[in-house]
């Protein structure tokens, strides 16, 4: 049996969960695809599984790209291999839930379009990818740059 408190939480959520998504979506001003490298995780073998690159998140035309939203996070990060100092952008990513493959941690982002010109044409590399909570209007993934950023502290 269903308490009268729990009916109405229930359904509350669902009210803002319905009135926040379209703002969310509107928010995203940017053009990304995903694409997911390798086969994922192979339990048998203890490795990850090679195999052709599979785009998973595009719009209708090929390589245009799909909405999201693309946020810098923190940057650029320095790293250093050998004498040369390298940085790395990271960025927080948005997408609409409705997705119908979910992004998963590794798959790569590439930037198509977006009003902060120096991410375009950037790939980033999933770092996480939010599994949920209470009220989620959008998939939230944080991803760190797949090569070295173009500008320098």
């Amino acid at each position: 049996m269903v308490n009268l408190t729990q009916l109405m939480t229930q359904r509350s959520l669902e009210l803002a969960q319905r009135l926040a998504q379209p703002h969310a979506e509107g928010a995203m001003n940017s053009l990304i695809t995903i694409t997911r490298y390798g086969s994922g995780w192979d339990t048998a073998r203890g490795e990850y599984g090679t195999g052709v690159p599979t785009v998973i998140y595009d719009g209708d035309t090929p390589g245009v790209g799909a909405a999201a939203g693309v946020t810098p996070t923190q940057g650029p990060i320095q790293t250093s291999f050998g004498d040369e100092p390298e940085f790395y952008d990271s960025v927080t990513i948005f997408i609409p839930k409705s997705v119908s493959t979910l992004p998963m941690i590794n798959d790569v982002v590439l930037v198509v379009d977006t009003p902060d010109t120096q991410f375009v044409n950037r790939q980033f590399r999933i770092t996480s990818v939010g599994v949920g909570g209470r009220l989620v209007p959008s998939i939230t993934m944080n991803a760190t740059g797949a090569a070295p950023s173009r500008t320098t502290v």
